[in-house]
């Protein structure tokens, strides 16, 4: 309910530290459901070698990404696809 303030800390924090945060810049954006963001910061996350990828596939941030027609792809794109598709129960975001 406080928009304009956590707009405003999310883009100081940015400026700090997204060398280093990239993924958890990514699960923010993918939590508030803006996944244009959320996937332009995945990108910035693989050229930063962001450990974070290592929760990619039981991330309760992401579940709004789920959905999104990029998710597969890249996926793909970070070798994960298959494990994913295997994957028996997925996690559920709010509206699922």
């Amino acid at each position: 309910g406080r928009q304009e303030e956590s707009e405003d800390g999310l883009q100081a924090f940015i400026e700090a530290h997204s060398e280093f945060w990239a993924y958890q810049i990514a699960e923010v954006y993918a939590w508030r459901n803006e996944t244009d963001q959320a996937f332009s910061w995945f990108e910035a996350a693989l050229q930063y070698r962001d450990p974070g990828f290592r929760y990619l596939l039981n991330d309760p941030a992401l579940v709004n990404l789920y959905d999104d027609p990029r998710w597969e792809p890249f996926l793909n794109k970070v070798g994960l696809l298959e494990a994913w598709q295997a994957m028996p129960g997925k996690l559920k975001g709010p509206a699922q």
